[in-house]
């Protein structure tokens, strides 16, 4: 129900009119005297109070429980939106709604009431951290008190043009950056997009009116390429007995916001304005759409997604892919089942939780991970800005999928790192982390984490956390793993990392080596190594077993000359490993180098083959720099392809031949070279 009515004086019949019109549209259940007894209550306590537009504030819960209605909430929900406000603003209190209500309304009224309990300054991000906890506490008792929440924001922002812009930018900041997450958490696609969109328009408003403007002069243009390969798609279907409902939708303004940001491109650089949706009735046929898509037009492999093997955390579930569509458009598809699509738009939350009452304690409540994690933080004593900062990162952001070397799936907050993913396994293997491989390659333990990479975990005995993995772990519970660890040892490690840390004695200065070449040769050499996450330490080799650089090293931490390098195999180090509080794993640094090439290819004349060739590029992770076609000769039809490329290692330049070499289309490399080029 959209609030966008101008301000009236309306009696309190006609709200009541209008909520019953939208009560019986939504087809809800409710218990008419309770509703009545509700309405009644709430016009008489509000009767004196107005919204900013000059409305009635009666206005305000009628529509909140309309918003309820066709999400498809229970009959208390909605009763407990229409007295939402009431303990908050009115003399009515908790026991007063449970006499009347029932003990069910009363619990989602004070849970509301206990969210938005804090009045303080507005400016204070201590209040707003404060209130976000309190929602997210109240969700886990009852999920049906997050829905009135969210819809509470959302006629809220419906209404926000009658506030001063800087209350308007303040709620708007807020609910970009946890609302509308929360409402994509838990599944509620239209709210989320919404949420997004309203935001989108008090942030930016020049951009947002900008976009809207430009949407609209495309509109019929867009409309009529959608109705072409609808009836494109719907014949192909129809010739494999396929009964499915293919759709258009245009895609929401902050999506495409967000694409011209990230990307840096301009509106007109953004051809995948709309999408279709394919819905089906099981499974199987989802995958047949799927193939049946790619026999009729090229699809770009690298943004195929199947949601389906690999459902998000709200248990969203869909193929995605996107292909080259006639006129060389890109277009995205996606495919799912008629459930799946009442999930993706209604959350999987709401269709199966509230109409079980509404508690997390089910079955199909604890299915959804993340509140798990909600109940194991409840009674936690954290700071409410860490704590904000905590929920941003593992609960509202996306999801990625990695595997163990088993082949297990294990799913990951975006960004997460091979630290987190080892303490996702177990805390122990957390603690005793020395290096990770991704995909068979050793990588930093700080490196970002892609979808579906294969992660192995290397451990060592005697090695522990290290401060600086505080500064790049993604999850909550690494980052408490990693703290509980350096708190229950900090005795027994304070000089270990006064020493790393320099603080309270001054950094070790190590012992001068004996003048000659063989200075000059470790002096050379201390340059070369670093410890991941610290600066300016002092290295000396060992004598012992004067290790050179590549080789696989141990570092002790010396009171009077700094860290000492072994080599891993050296005889002493076994001696050392009797303190491993004083051992870190310092790495050689290795120079980065920068390439710069230019390949020339002949290929066939097709209108789609510079997209392909891009994608081809883009799918191997190569910058690109530029790409143009230019005709060979006038009668074959065919043309030269000149790319320019940035990239960092000879191994992907000859990824890159080999993958052109190997492409069906590409008759001929004319040209290819590279040169290591200096970085500015």
């Amino acid at each position: 129900m959209q609030s966008d009515k101008k301000a009236t004086a309306c009696s309190p019949e006609e709200f009541l009119v209008d909520l019953l019109t939208e009560l019986k549209e939504a087809g809800a259940g409710y218990n008419s005297k309770k509703l009545h007894a509700a309405f009644e209550l709430a016009c008489t306590m509000h009767s004196s109070q107005n919204r900013a537009s000059g409305e009635p504030y009666i206005r305000h819960p009628v529509d909140v429980t309309a918003i309820l209605a066709h999400m498809g909430l229970d009959g208390d929900a909605l009763i407990a939106a229409l007295l939402h406000d009431l303990v908050e603003d009115t003399a009515i209190t908790i026991s007063d709604i449970k006499s009347q209500f029932g003990t069910e309304v009363a619990r989602l009224v004070e849970g509301v009431t206990k969210i938005s309990h804090i009045r303080a300054d507005p400016a204070s991000r201590h209040a707003s951290a404060e209130n976000i906890r309190k929602i997210l506490f109240a969700m886990v008792e009852d999920l049906r008190v997050i829905f009135i929440k969210l819809a509470d924001r959302l006629h809220n922002m419906r209404t926000l043009d009658h506030l001063k812009p800087e209350k308007q930018q303040r709620i708007a900041r807020e609910t970009l950056e946890v609302y509308a997450p929360l409402a994509n958490r838990i599944g509620i696609g239209w709210i989320k997009n919404e949420l997004e969109d309203l935001s989108l328009k008090y942030l930016d408003r020049e951009a947002y009116y900008d976009l809207k403007q430009r949407i609209e002069r495309k509109k019929s243009e867009r409309n009529a390429y959608v109705r072409a390969v609808t009836e494109i798609l719907a014949t192909e279907l129809n010739k494999h007995n396929l009964d499915c409902t293919v759709k258009g939708r245009a895609k929401h303004f902050y999506s495409i916001y967000k694409k011209m940001q990230d990307k840096q491109k301009s509106f007109e650089e953004v051809h995948d304005l709309t999408a279709l949706r394919i819905t089906t009735r099981e499974i199987p046929e989802c995958y047949q759409v799927l193939g049946i898509i790619h026999s009729r037009f090229r699809p770009l492999y690298h943004r195929f997604k199947d949601y389906i093997a690999m459902p998000k955390s709200n248990m969203y579930s869909s193929l995605h892919t996107t292909v080259v569509g006639p006129e060389g458009r890109l277009l995205e598809i996606q495919i799912r089942t008629v459930e799946m699509d009442i999930i993706a738009e209604e959350g999987a939350a709401s269709h199966v939780i509230y109409k079980q009452g509404g508690t997390t304690d089910d079955e199909q409540g604890l299915s959804l991970s993340w509140l798990k994690k909600l109940k194991s933080w409840e009674k936690s004593l954290i700071d409410p800005h860490e704590f904000m900062q905590e929920i941003k990162e593992d609960l509202l952001q996306d999801q990625i999928y990695v595997f163990t070397p088993n082949g297990d799936v294990k799913r990951l907050s975006q960004g997460a790192t091979p630290v987190d993913f080892a303490y996702h396994i177990h805390s122990d293997i957390g603690h005793h982390t020395v290096g990770a491989r991704v995909n068979g390659r050793m990588v930093p333990l700080k490196t970002e984490l892609k979808n579906c990479d294969f992660v192995e975990i290397l451990t060592s005995r005697t090695a522990h956390p290290s401060t600086s993995w505080l500064k790049f772990v993604k999850s909550s519970r690494a980052r408490a793993k990693i703290r509980n660890y350096i708190k229950k040892y900090l005795d027994t490690e304070r000089i270990f990392f006064d020493i790393i840390k320099g603080k309270n004695q001054p950094l070790p200065q190590p012992r001068l080596p004996p003048k000659g070449k063989s200075g000059e040769k470790i002096d050379k050499r201390n340059k070369e190594l670093f410890l991941e996450g610290e600066k300016n330490l002092l290295f000396e080799l060992a004598r012992c077993c004067n290790p050179a650089p590549g080789e696989a090293i141990t570092g002790y931490v010396s009171r009077g000359r700094g860290i000492i390098i072994h080599r891993r195999d050296c005889s002493n180090v076994p001696n050392l490993l009797e303190d491993p509080d004083r051992i870190v794993y310092p790495s050689w640094r290795q120079k980065e180098r920068h390439y710069a090439g230019a390949i020339s290819l002949q290929v066939q004349d097709d209108r789609y083959i510079l997209p392909e060739i891009i994608d081809i590029i883009s799918s191997i992770n190569l910058d690109l720099s530029s790409a143009r076609k230019r005709p060979l000769d006038s009668e074959g039809g065919k043309i030269r392809i000149d790319i320019k490329l940035k990239f960092t290692s000879p191994e992907e330049w000859k990824i890159l031949r080999r993958t052109l070499a190997r492409e069906k289309r590409v008759e001929q490399i004319l040209h290819a070279r590279y040169e290591e080029v200096q970085e500015r």
